[in-house]
């Protein structure tokens, strides 16, 4: 994007997915979002024991959380800011 001339910020914000080390080494600091990975992997071994222990045919959805971090990437905005 410098490369291009595009300026973060003033011509376009960046929010990345799954909150990588790298995302703090860069200029400017990456917006992320944060997954929970070895939660997921948690909750899928337990639903897949429940399965066989259990066989079900019904469907089932669940959902993990994540996590928003703002940084300079980003403007913050009062919509997105948790208070």
């Amino acid at each position: 994007m410098q490369e291009a001339g595009i300026r973060v910020l003033e011509d376009i914000q960046l929010i990345s997915f799954n909150d990588t080390s790298i995302t703090k080494q860069v200029y400017p600091r990456l917006s992320s979002v944060t997954v929970y990975t070895e939660e997921m992997g948690r909750t899928a071994m337990d639903i897949l024991n429940k399965q066989v222990l259990s066989p079900r045919d019904i469907p089932t959805l669940t959902r993990l959380g994540t996590t928003l971090s703002l940084r300079e990437s980003t403007k913050s905005t009062p919509e997105l800011v948790k208070k």
